[in-house]
């Protein structure tokens, strides 16, 4: 495990967030592999990056995202090869104006492509807040 990896990764994770809390699914789609696998705790299992974003709700396109913190109590790097886990938690308005807010349990593959770190593999569990 080098520094430079740590570095690079925490990097990720904050490109990440700041992706997701604009909901920027095009921004998203360059933090993972092209073969990527997303395991949601509802719905089907998604396959490549093409599938990032497409399976939202209209509820969920009327959602603004007020926070969002990635969390990671662990980061393994094993080579070209890391594992990560922790939490993610946020808050968002829904179309109501309610704020909600909300905290995920995650477990993260990353992987190294051509000297960059990218999401590989991702479940979490359903909001537990």
């Amino acid at each position: 495990m080098t520094t430079d990896d740590l570095k690079a990764i925490g990097a990720l994770h904050q490109r990440d967030m700041d992706a997701a809390k604009a909901q920027d699914f095009e921004r998203l789609r360059e933090l993972w592999t092209e073969d990527c696998v997303i395991i949601p705790p509802q719905g089907p299992i998604q396959h490549g990056t093409a599938s990032l974003g497409t399976n939202r709700s209209p509820q969920e396109n009327d959602i603004e995202i007020l926070e969002y913190i990635e969390e990671f109590e662990e980061v393994e790097i094993l080579g070209n090869v890391a594992y990560e886990w922790g939490i993610i938690r946020g808050k968002s308005r829904v179309a109501s104006g309610e704020v909600q807010d909300s905290l995920y349990r995650v477990m993260r593959i990353l992987k190294k492509v051509d000297g960059d770190w990218k999401i590989h593999r991702s479940i979490w569990t359903g909001n537990i807040s």
